[in-house]
């Protein structure tokens, strides 16, 4: 075991490419539009730790930053992100030995001092390594993807990593965080998914156990619902011990600020992943006012250029013709990186101007390019409301492409653009999708938009009023 940081050692990013955006700017747009989309919980008191997960940003992205934008106006000294070992057990608990941690947009130098006081309380069960971190099978995600929120929503601080190889020893590294961070200004960081590859009904049921224990604030709660399997984490361990730390630190409530599993994101509810965010809280102070502020055209998804625009258009034309003929979909290997955003689009099917078939979906779970492709395919073969499209139709054939922005509950109606906004209605089993030019073409005004969307899910026309029905707008560029 190691007894000091060797300062000059730098823990490189490994998932950048695959977890989270490399690029610095598509990395930054992409947390700057998750914090955009996240609502903020009106809570009160000074913020101990947040538990948040640590999936692809594409999957459990949103309920991270639902966390993650409690901290905006806060500062610390230092953070500890606390992350199980996904890869390889290892006896006790690996504090980060070297001197810094890189992310694509910068490098967290390790608080030397901290790092050796968790140490200090049980040596020869907490103590530096790099192992879980450089060493090992793998360099750990769960860890990493914590990295780029913090340094959007907090700018300067130092890092402690501590990865768990042996998560019963909860108890024992709760204590030693509390002793460690009862010193300045530090924040706990508990890095988890909840349950892994149940159906859907069921990790819902599973999950339900664990928020509502985080909720209650009772580690002695939490710890009966992991034990007794009526709840499961991959990262019981860093939530216990983070927990417990929080309530030594005088912590006295907690708030979750979100949740969701993989099959509200991916089109799979047999086998899923569950995300919870949360936040444990001292005292009733008001939290402090939002500072993080980005660029607006940070805050903006990136439009494309003439080239990609030709791109996706020619890409989806070749998918119809695919799909007529029965021939593999066109390779998208060769595209450009703005063309691998992950982003809903719509592929819409007219010959000789009237309407041939229309098939999209809302979520960004895939690369653009991808989903134009297999939206193109399914408009001309799988549109319920038409025959497939036959190849006597291909040459008087238009295909227009509507990439949609972020899909934003629609809290007042007032704010709705004819020809600017999409909509999207969901009650129960139901949902309805209107792109925003389906309005202008109709000539429909605001109230007509609002039934029609209703009309499109099977409901009333005044379905949206319903306390039951949620509504959501999104802009969308055409092409």
């Amino acid at each position: 075991m190691d007894t000091e940081v060797k300062t000059t050692e730098v823990r490189r990013h490994a998932w950048a490419g695959q977890f989270y955006p490399a690029s610095p700017s598509e990395l930054s747009r992409e947390i700057a539009r998750l914090f955009a989309a996240a609502d903020k919980p009106a809570v009160e008191g000074d913020v101990i730790g947040v538990v948040a997960p640590h999936a692809g940003y594409s999957y459990s992205g949103q309920v991270a930053a639902s966390a993650y934008k409690l901290l905006e106006g806060y500062q610390y000294d230092s953070v500890i992100v606390v992350s199980p070992s996904h890869t390889k057990y290892f006896s006790g608990i690996s504090i980060y030995n070297g001197g810094s941690y890189e992310t694509p947009l910068g490098t967290l130098q390790t608080d030397v001092h901290l790092a050796r006081q968790l140490t200090r309380s049980a040596p020869n069960t907490i103590y530096l390594s790099n192992m879980g971190h450089t060493g090992g099978e793998r360099a750990e995600h769960a860890l990493e993807v914590q990295l780029p929120f913090l340094q959007i929503v907090l700018g300067s601080f130092k890092l402690v990593a501590v990865v768990m190889g042996d998560q019963q020893a909860w108890r024992m590294l709760g204590d030693a965080l509390a002793a460690a961070a009862a010193e300045g200004r530090t924040l706990l960081v508990a890095s988890t998914d909840l349950s892994h590859y149940h159906p859907a009904r069921e990790a819902e049921r599973l999950d339900g156990a664990v928020r509502r224990a985080v909720a209650e604030f009772e580690c002695s709660r939490l710890a009966d619902v992991f034990e007794s399997g009526k709840g499961e984490a991959c990262g019981a361990g860093p939530m216990l011990a983070c927990m417990h730390a929080a309530r030594k630190l005088g912590a006295d409530h907690s708030v979750v600020t979100g949740y969701a599993h993989s099959g509200q994101v991916a089109p799979d509810d047999e086998g899923v992943v569950g995300y919870l965010g949360a936040a444990f809280l001292r005292g009733s102070a008001q939290a402090p006012g939002k500072v993080y502020v980005l660029d607006d055209d940070a805050l903006e998804e990136k439009g494309f250029g003439a080239d990609d625009r030709a791109e996706l258009l020619g890409l989806a034309r070749q998918a119809v013709a695919a799909a007529v003929y029965g021939n593999s979909p066109p390779d998208t290997s060769h595209v450009s990186r703005s063309l691998r955003a992950r982003r809903g689009a719509f592929v819409t099917i007219k010959t000789g101007g009237v309407l041939r078939g229309c098939i999209g979906t809302v979520e960004g779970s895939r690369p653009v390019v991808e989903t134009v492709v297999k939206m193109a395919q399914a408009a001309a073969s799988s549109d319920p409301r038409f025959e497939p499209l036959n190849a006597t139709e291909l040459s008087d054939t238009e295909i227009e492409v509507s990439v949609l922005g972020p899909i934003e509950k629609c809290e007042d109606v007032e704010l709705l653009e004819i020809g600017r906004h999409g909509l999207l209605i969901r009650k129960g089993r139901r949902t309805g999708v209107l792109l925003p030019q389906v309005a202008a073409e109709h000539g429909w005004d605001r109230s007509t938009f609002l039934q029609q969307v209703c009309v499109k899910a099977g409901l009333p026309g005044a379905a949206w009023r319903d306390s039951a029905a949620t509504l959501y707008m999104f802009e969308a560029e055409v092409f």
